[in-house]
């Protein structure tokens, strides 16, 4: 499993209505939960932003394409996306 972060309204929503939903094609994804959650953390400095680090069912090496100067991959696949436990 590797990791993106969403919109917890509209991530929380959209794995409610559909639990086989999935992260498009193109979506920023980390190699680590730990990376997604530093990622979180500095976008969560918005006001009002509410974003919440998602499991995505991929693979790093094959289903993902660095993204030069951004310190993410993208997602080549769409792949299914998966709430996880927040503390």
């Amino acid at each position: 499993m590797i990791y993106t972060i969403g919109k917890s309204e509209a991530y929380d929503q959209y794995i409610r209505t559909d639990p086989k939903a999935a992260k498009g094609v193109g979506g920023s994804v980390w190699k680590t939960r730990t990376q997604a959650e530093a990622y979180c953390k500095l976008a969560n400095q918005t006001p009002n932003a509410n974003f919440k680090v998602y499991g995505v069912k991929a693979n790093w090496k094959k289903d993902t394409v660095y993204t030069a100067g951004e310190g993410w991959h993208d997602l080549i696949i769409p792949a299914q996306l998966v709430q996880l436990d927040h503390e």
